[in-house]
């Protein structure tokens, strides 16, 4: 094959062309921007895109109750404690408060 032939014939480039333009080629079909799709399964990351998404996300989290985490309830926990935040995951209202002051004193977690 010598550089600057042709490879493909003159009805080879219109049917190129007009894929191009249609926007299947590779069979692949164009689709436009600002869908969930795009962002979700092709991993498009365009304003648009982004945009679907937060949309999305947002009127799903104003369909699910507001509640508050229930406290764990293990044999010798206390509740409103820095340890029991944070050895035993408890994210009730009084262990958040514990570990919130504590953060806010600027003291180094133990």
């Amino acid at each position: 094959m010598t550089i600057g032939t042709p490879t493909m014939t003159e009805a080879e480039v219109v049917e190129w062309e007009e894929k191009c333009r249609v926007g299947t080629l590779f069979g692949v079909i164009k689709m436009r921007h600002g869908t969930r799709l795009l962002y979700s399964r092709y991993g498009c990351r365009c304003p648009l895109c982004r945009g679907a998404e937060r949309q999305y996300s947002q009127s799903r989290r104003a369909l699910q109750p507001k509640s508050e985490p229930k406290p764990r309830q293990r044999l010798g926990i206390q509740h409103g404690r820095l340890t029991t935040y944070g050895y035993h995951g408890c994210r009730c209202v009084e262990c958040r408060a514990a570990h919130r002051a504590y953060y806010q004193r600027g003291e180094v977690a133990p």
